[in-house]
C-alpha cells in the first residue's frame, strides 16, 4: 500500500487469467474501490512470464515513476520462477521491462523464488527475498533497479531468541524510516 496526495493505492495479486496484478484505491484505507480496468499487469504468451505474472509484487515510487517488481512463472526454463520489472507513470498502465533476476546456480539458487519485497534506501534499490530450498532471507541491491548484486543469505532462520523462526524466515515486508530499516517477516 502506498499513500500519496491523500489517496491510499493498493496493487494486489489475483489468480484470474493465470496470475496477474490488480489495482484499487481508498480515501480512508478501509473502503476500497477496484480499478474498472483490472488487471493492470498480466502474463505474456510466449514469454518468460507466460504461466503467470504479478504474483508477490512490490511497487517502488522513484521520482515521478512507479516500478513494479513481480514474480513471473514459466514452465520450461530451469528454476521456472523469476523476478521481472515493469514501469509506469500512473501506476495503472505498465510497460514490462523483462526478467531482471533469475536463480544463480553458482550461489546455490537452484529452483524457485518464493517471496520478495522491493524497497529503496537512499539511492539503492533493494530486494529481500526467499528461495524455496533455503527459506532464509537473501538481499539484492542495485543502483539502477535493473542490474543486481547478490549478497546471499543475510537473515537466517533459527537465529532469533525465542525460537519462533526455527524453520524459516520468509514473506518480508520492509519499512524504511529515515536511518532505520524495519522488517516484518513470517517465521
Amino acid at each position: 500500500v502506498m499513500f500519496e496526495e491523500g489517496i491510499y493505492k493498493l496493487w494486489y495479486g489475483a489468480d484470474s487469467m493465470g496470475g496477474c496484478a490488480c489495482y484499487s484505491t481508498s480515501d480512508d484505507g478501509v473502503n476500497w474501490y477496484r480499478y474498472s480496468g483490472n488487471p493492470v499487469l498480466m502474463k505474456t504468451s510466449g514469454s518468460w512470464d507466460k504461466s503467470g505474472a504479478g504474483g508477490q509484487h512490490t511497487i517502488i515510487k522513484d521520482g515521478d515513476m512507479y516500478y513494479m517488481y513481480y514474480k513471473g512463472y514459466s514452465d520450461k526454463e530451469p528454476g521456472w520462477t523469476f523476478y521481472g520489472m515493469a514501469e509506469s507513470k500512473d501506476g495503472i498502465e505498465w510497460e514490462k521491462l523483462g526478467k531482471v533476476i533469475a536463480p544463480d546456480m553458482e550461489m546455490g539458487e537452484t529452483s524457485t523464488f518464493r517471496n520478495l519485497y522491493a524497497f529503496k534506501i537512499d539511492r539503492y534499490f533493494c530486494i529481500m527475498h526467499t528461495m524455496v530450498e533455503y527459506l532464509n532471507l537473501s538481499l539484492l541491491t542495485s543502483l539502477d533497479g535493473r542490474n543486481w548484486d547478490k549478497h546471499g543469505m543475510v537473515f537466517i532462520h533459527g537465529q532469533t531468541p525465542g525460537g519462533y523462526d526455527v524453520k524459516w524466515t520468509t514473506s518480508p515486508c520492509i519499512l524504511v524510516d529515515g536511518d532505520i530499516v524495519k522488517m516484518w517477516y513470517e517465521g
